[in-house]
């Protein structure tokens, strides 16, 4: 049985901003846990690390805001806004682990850098569709 396109565009639109707020939502409750960030640590690298989960989240909801035939240059630059955004958390959770390697396990940075993973790949299949 076939889908109708709309449907599928909106169904990618919805994927990618429930995963980037799922990536946030990881992001904001690692970021909290002393265990992981110590106190010290809480405005040189969790600050950046928090500020740029929440902004992959809230530039993928203005580009799926925008419509598709109308707007589609500024859709389009919004989502590879989203893309650099992911790039630079994922740096700074890089920065973090060598930082802080004995709170960061290799296993939380995986599990970590999965979900950036699974944003940028849903991202970009909402961009080749559009």
């Amino acid at each position: 049985m076939s889908v109708n396109t709309w449907n599928r565009t909106e169904n990618r639109k919805l994927e990618a901003l429930v995963k980037a707020i799922e990536l946030a939502s990881h992001s904001i409750i690692c970021c909290d846990n002393d265990n992981i960030f110590p106190k010290r640590h809480r405005h040189s690298i969790n600050a950046d690390i928090i500020k740029e989960a929440k902004l992959v989240v809230k530039v993928i909801n203005r580009a799926n805001t925008r419509d598709l035939y109308t707007e589609f240059e500024d859709r389009l630059a919004l989502q590879n806004q989203a893309l650099d955004t992911l790039a630079d958390l994922e740096m700074d959770l890089q920065i973090a682990f060598l930082a802080l390697k004995p709170n960061i396990t290799e296993r939380k940075l995986d599990n970590w850098l999965r979900l950036i993973d699974e944003t940028r790949t849903l991202l970009k299949r909402l961009m080749k569709a559009n």
